[in-house]
């Protein structure tokens, strides 16, 4: 299977999210898609993660995981971690 870009997933999901990406959006939490990392775990499931970030300060993360172009929201993890996301990532 192959990793799918940041820029992939923004074009497929784009018709059901369509403010996800968006230039607002990510003016809002001070992003850019670079920000935007792609992840695949051992089980094959893609991930997102990208800083999100309100004054200059790191307010956590965004995580989400890409299934059946949607972006679904990661329960059970902190956001506010960066390794206990990559710890999911790894063991899911």
């Amino acid at each position: 299977m192959k990793i799918p870009t940041i820029y992939d997933i923004k074009y497929d999901i784009q018709e059901k999210s369509p403010y996800f990406f968006s230039r607002k959006t990510l003016q809002f939490f001070n992003q850019t898609m670079k920000d935007f990392m792609v992840r695949k775990s051992p089980r094959n499931r893609i991930f997102i993660i990208a800083a999100s970030y309100w004054h200059n300060r790191l307010m956590g993360y965004i995580f989400r995981e890409y299934v059946d172009h949607n972006l679904i929201q990661v329960n059970g993890v902190d956001d506010h971690d960066a390794d206990a996301i990559l710890n999911y990532i790894h063991t899911h």
